[in-house]
């Protein structure tokens, strides 16, 4: 999870926040979400309630296997026209700068 250091924009989400990855270490046979999946998101926008989060996320499962099987690579690309979340070396979440 990335925040900013200083809320120029106020309070959560105005001055947006990055989830590189959020994934679960729970046990596939016991906890019906499992442990096969990653996150990615920005959350931005006016308030609390209206969180952009649907237009900027992603959930990506790993297929046969667990994600705690491996090492995985995760990596932000950012410039003032765009915003990219990569995943072992694939684009995974995309943002221009149509919507910041």
């Amino acid at each position: 999870r990335m925040m900013p250091q200083d809320s120029v924009y106020g309070d959560w989400p105005r001055s947006g926040e990055i989830d590189l990855a959020e994934s679960r270490g729970n046990d596939a046979e016991t906890y019906v979400l499992g442990n096969n999946q990653i996150g990615s998101a920005l959350h931005w926008g006016a308030s609390y309630s209206t969180d952009m989060i649907d237009k900027t996320k992603g959930l990506f499962t790993a297929k046969r296997t667990k994600y705690s099987d491996g090492f995985h690579t995760y990596g932000l690309e950012w410039s003032e026209k765009y915003l990219f979340i990569w995943l072992d070396g694939r684009l995974r979440v995309s943002q221009t700068s149509t919507l910041f």
